[in-house]
């Protein structure tokens, strides 16, 4: 694992005290996931033996590598998924939702949208081809655009620079 995948991590990333939560990009969190998994592993035998807590961590490592036995499917398989690599997927977001919630993690409305997503990569294909993974570059680059727009000409100049900048990639 190199550290060098987390280096951009922001304490606003992390949440606010009073709503530690994640707040980060896909992409963003394929590093961070390794990271995480590695540190819960490290310190797990600092926890007491007969203690809630402990249950909690190991459920919580145990979603952290079915978390990234999900990205790992998604990353390896190609353009088609095969009904293999589907039920792979299905396994183990199924078994990181589970144990995720176990160790009373939060439960948001994307969690019920990725079962879709699986669903459909029948039809679709692999969602990193088509979904936020693969725009999210663009999606930080148009919010790098827009910010350095005034207000009083935005959605005209957001348009110019975006497309100078294609423009400026094409050459």
């Amino acid at each position: 694992m190199k550290l060098d995948k987390v280096w951009n991590l922001s304490i606003l990333m992390l949440g606010k005290s009073h709503r530690p939560t994640l707040n980060a990009k896909a992409k963003e969190c394929h590093g961070l996931l390794e990271f995480a998994v590695l540190m819960l592993e490290k310190f797990k035998s600092k926890i007491p033996r007969n203690s809630d807590i402990k249950t909690d961590w190991i459920n919580l490592i145990e979603a952290g590598k079915a978390a990234m036995q999900f990205d790992s499917v998604l990353k390896n398989g190609g353009q088609i998924l095969s009904d293999a690599e589907r039920l792979q997927l299905f396994v183990s977001y199924q078994r990181f939702a589970s144990l995720f919630t176990k160790a009373d993690g939060e439960v948001i409305p994307k969690f019920h949208l990725m079962y879709h997503l699986i669903f459909r990569s029948k039809y679709s294909g692999n969602p990193i081809f088509h979904q936020t993974y693969y725009h999210e570059h663009v999606n930080g680059k148009i919010a790098k655009v827009a910010r350095s727009c005034h207000r009083s000409t935005w959605g005209t100049s957001v348009h110019k620079k975006i497309h100078l900048g294609q423009a400026l990639e094409s050459m």
